[in-house]
């Protein structure tokens, strides 16, 4: 650590003016020029923002992206995700493994290069893939790794790295670039549009005018949840305060999600644009954009296209880098977040709408809910509606990977069978199709009338489709594991809960699974959904649960008939072993 590490502190403290909701931005600031956040760091930040030490460091190891211990001047971040391991992630990591001289988890100390698992980056569309100091590398082969190892050894930068490749590629790569967007259906949000009209058209409006056309639209969120856009707008406007904030959720962390990647790369005014008047319908002056860790690589062009923003309107935003929490998607979670403190979703009531940020009352809305609401005050509410159906109006935009042969983002109306879709993305001897992320729905293809709607299957975007010779216990675990590690740890069913439905799934593999243990597993299941605090307890035992719905023979055919004798042979410390070890795990900060 450097001698000047006091004295750059006390600058940083003081260039963000001592507010501690800038916390992430300090801790981000230190590891980018020390790799990592020591224990003398977190003493010197606690001392000059004048929080408790113990707190601090609580705040630091919540994060996966922060590093308290030295993680490698260049830092390898591997997607493991299912999708990626389908296509191909465990050769590219073995071969970064033996390039490097390290496994997973470590850094090679000859050239200060680490290698980390992260469970999804966005890219799922061109996987597999990795970030290399948040930059992102995409269509990943063995031969790729080898050769991206070897220049990284050398000292090449990753950013020079990028344009290496680019060269290749007969192209200048810029940052970011390497990502594609491949839209393959266009619809009312995507079709071209006239800068500036939505919001043009909304100034003219009276705030009770603008929530009223958003509530004939019929506008749901799109996060997931689908509440009624137009009541959650009416219900902070109508809380007394000097004071409302406008929050763009764009921790997209949904593993198989990347719809909102697209909408952040090419279109940031029409967000920009949405959360303006969004801002003009609540009463608010400043809007902030919650941008996940995995696009921080976008952050050079949402900055550029905001500069130009703000030169035209008045509406302030700025936008604030997460640092690896999937919870942190969870409204009161990123809240706890924003204002520099462990994303643990808050007890509710009050509600953001009543209580959110600072706690003054907050509209959180995600990347494609204020686009949609620019595109419906342009071209006014009748011509959503027409689309999509009852309950469910409008259209939405899909994120499609897996087993396919047309990945990438597609805009259908809502009420969208399984049939058209599978016939659409052309989808290779389809056996199953994760609706909406590990959290959703897995469901059978022959499930072919299935509606995509909120009166069926609702989605927060991400559709997976698996082939019939993918390991569908495999796909559960992966999920589950997700779970397990991305649990803030506030529940006990769901800290404690998630690990036990884990180990009854690798029981399920290995053939040592009985009939009664599958029905603690359903009680575990029940307890666990109707006693978590947030969305992620409440839905983790989905991927058991849909599984066992659409494919009851996956886990009857593994079962074995319970023992006769009725002996009870429990090894307490067997049974916490995995728990501690990820407890343990989380408080280093590894």
């Amino acid at each position: 650590m450097d001698t000047f590490l006091p004295s750059f502190i006390e600058k940083l403290v003081i260039q963000y003016q001592g507010d501690k909701c800038t916390l992430l931005n300090m801790l981000w600031d230190i590891q980018k020029h020390f790799d990592y956040v020591s224990e003398e760091a977190v003493a010197h930040l606690a001392r000059n923002l004048n929080i408790s030490q113990i707190d601090l460091q609580d705040t630091l190891t919540f994060y996966h992206f922060f590093h308290t211990r030295p993680a490698g001047k260049v830092k390898i971040y591997l997607d493991t995700s299912v999708t990626a391991v389908h296509q191909g992630q465990a050769q590219v990591q073995a071969a970064f493994e033996k390039e490097l001289g390290i496994v997973l988890g470590e850094v090679s100390k000859d050239y200060d290069i680490g290698l980390y698992a992260t469970p999804c980056i966005g890219l799922s569309d061109q996987g597999p893939a990795c970030l290399i100091n948040f930059l992102p590398f995409t269509q990943m082969t063995a031969k790729r790794a080898v050769f991206i190892a070897r220049q990284l050894k050398k000292g090449i930068s990753p950013q020079k790295l990028l344009g290496c490749l680019g060269r290749k590629s007969k192209k200048r790569l810029r940052q970011g670039q390497e990502v594609t967007n491949l839209i393959q259906r266009k619809d009312f949000l995507l079709n071209d549009r006239v800068a500036g009209a939505g919001l043009k058209k909304a100034m003219q409006k009276t705030p009770e005018d603008i929530i009223n056309n958003i509530k004939i639209s019929g506008l749901r969120g799109r996060g997931g949840a689908g509440f009624p856009t137009w009541k959650k707008w009416e219900l902070c406007r109508n809380t007394e305060s000097d004071t409302h904030y406008v929050i763009c959720n764009a921790d997209e962390g949904e593993p198989g999600t990347f719809k909102d990647r697209l909408l952040l790369t090419k279109h940031a005014p029409m967000l920009f644009e949405g959360m303006a008047i969004t801002g003009r319908a609540i009463g608010a002056q400043e809007g902030i954009i919650y941008l996940r860790a995995e696009y921080q690589y976008l952050l050079p062009r949402l900055s550029r296209a905001l500069t130009i923003f703000h030169k035209k309107y008045l509406f302030r935003i700025r936008i604030q880098i997460g640092a690896g929490a999937y919870v942190c998607g969870e409204e009161t979670a990123l809240l706890e977040s924003l204002e520099g403190k462990r994303g643990e979703p808050r007890i509710r009531p009050p509600f953001p709408v009543e209580s959110g940020y600072k706690g003054r009352p907050t509209v959180i809305n995600n990347v494609e809910t204020f686009c949609t609401v620019t595109r419906i005050m342009e071209k006014g509410p009748k011509k959503f509606c027409d689309k999509g159906t009852e309950q469910s109006s409008g259209t939405r935009l899909f994120s499609l990977s897996g087993d396919i042969l047309k990945p990438g983002i597609y805009e259908w109306p809502f009420g969208i069978t399984i049939s058209q879709i599978l016939t659409e993305v052309r989808a290779r001897d389809a056996l199953a199709l994760q609706i909406g992320g590990p959290s959703g729905t897995l469901i059978s293809a022959h499930e072919k009338e299935r509606k995509i709607c909120f009166e069926d299957l609702a989605t927060g975007g991400a559709i997976t489709v698996f082939s019939k010779k993918r390991d569908l216990l495999q796909i559960i675990q992966k999920h589950m594991e997700f779970f397990v590690n991305e649990s803030c740890g506030c529940c006990s069913p769901c800290r404690a809960g998630n690990v036990m439905l884990l180990e009854f799934v690798q029981m399920l593999k290995d053939r040592k699974a009985h009939a009664r243990n599958l029905k603690n597993v359903l009680q575990w299941c029940r307890i666990i959904t109707q006693t978590s605090r947030c969305g992620l307890g409440q839905t983790s035992s989905n991927p058991i649960l849909t599984a066992l719905k659409s494919f009851p023979e996956l886990f009857h055919n593994f079962l074995i008939p319970d023992p006769k004798d009725g002996v009870w042979n429990f090894d307490l410390k067997m049974a916490t072993g995995k728990y501690d070890q990820i407890f343990e795990k989380n408080e280093h900060g590894i």
